[in-house]
């Protein structure tokens, strides 16, 4: 079994239970965030908060599973969460900016005090 990662940051702060909730419900297996981690869980969400920027990062780690479709998880996470966020893209120095309503597009990220913030173009 390996071990398979990806990364998020959502525009606002989100209740960690109503994200891992969501996560679960996309990716049909269950994901705890570290606090409700238990070995009957498939996936372990490490989740951060910032002051500024994208105020909610999410790092999700889980073993032997298929490899995910990131735009398929980072368009249904902004549709269920009614959110925007920004997805790491695994084979890109890019990642993926998604509106609630399904719109995306590449952008760069960069580090802003203490969280991360889309680059200007």
């Amino acid at each position: 079994m390996s071990n398979q990662e990806f990364q998020f940051f959502l525009k606002e702060d989100v209740d960690e239970l109503i994200l891992t909730a969501a996560l679960s419900d996309i990716l049909g297996f269950s994901v705890a965030s570290v606090p409700y981690y238990s070995s009957n869980t498939a996936g372990v969400a490490q989740i951060t908060t910032f002051d500024v920027g994208f105020k909610c990062g999410c790092l999700v780690t889980y073993t032997d599973k298929d490899k995910i479709d990131e735009q398929i998880v980072a368009l249904a996470l902004a549709k269920n969460l009614h959110i925007e966020l920004i997805f790491e893209m695994e084979k890109s120095d890019k990642w993926l900016h998604v509106q609630p309503n399904g719109e995306h597009r590449e952008v760069t990220v960069i580090d802003i005090d203490v969280g991360v913030d889309i680059a200007p173009e």
